[in-house]
């Protein structure tokens, strides 16, 4: 049975599994687990689903994820992959990789080196880097013709503002800029027109 693989960060991991945001208040206010755009779409198609998707991923956690797995995608699979904002990056600390948001700290950095990495990495290149890795993705998978490919990025161009929010659905009683159950329908939605 073909699948649906997801990757990403916290805009593409399910909300049960997810740490960031309020997430968990969220199931709690709806009194079930909402499901994402990934388990909808596998629904849809009827189609095993694998979410490789992480809260506060960067992206190189996010292609190595995809790395881990590519030799196991199979032709007609759908592969989303959701990358993270540039600025974020990850280093070793004593409990292995840690993603740095900007806000983070690790044992084995000071606040002001990481401060310093965060600002280099607003520089355009980090943006062509994430581009070249696509044409990477795409040619690892061109021997799969029959494989959708949606390549995607939350904060381009404000994406995340096209689909309703968890603070919008509940009136700002849980903050939280990721979408909500509806907000990720209407993500599908958008998706589902540029498979057909």
């Amino acid at each position: 049975m073909n699948k649906v693989w997801v990757f990403g960060d916290s805009f593409s991991q399910d909300y049960e599994n997810n740490p960031v945001g309020n997430f968990k208040e969220y199931i709690k206010l709806k009194g079930y687990n909402p499901k994402t755009f990934g388990k909808l779409i596998s629904e849809h198609y009827n189609m095993d689903y694998k979410n490789y998707a992480r809260g506060g991923f960067d992206n190189y956690s996010i292609l190595e994820s995809f790395c881990d797995v590519v030799d196991k995608i199979e032709d007609g699979d759908i592969i989303f992959l959701g990358w993270s904002l540039y600025h974020r990056f990850r280093i070793m600390c004593y409990e292995g990789w840690k993603s740095i948001n900007g806000t983070d700290n690790c044992d084995k950095m000071s606040t002001n080196t990481i401060n310093e990495i965060v600002v280099n990495r607003t520089h355009p290149f980090y943006e062509r880097e994430v581009e070249s890795w696509n044409k990477l993705i795409r040619h690892s998978i061109k021997s799969l013709p029959n494989t959708k490919l949606i390549i995607w990025e939350w904060h381009k161009p404000n994406l995340h503002n096209k689909f309703e929010t968890i603070s919008q659905e509940t009136n700002n009683v849980i903050p939280d800029f990721h979408w909500s159950e509806n907000g990720q329908k209407e993500f599908l939605n958008y998706i589902l027109t540029s498979l057909k």
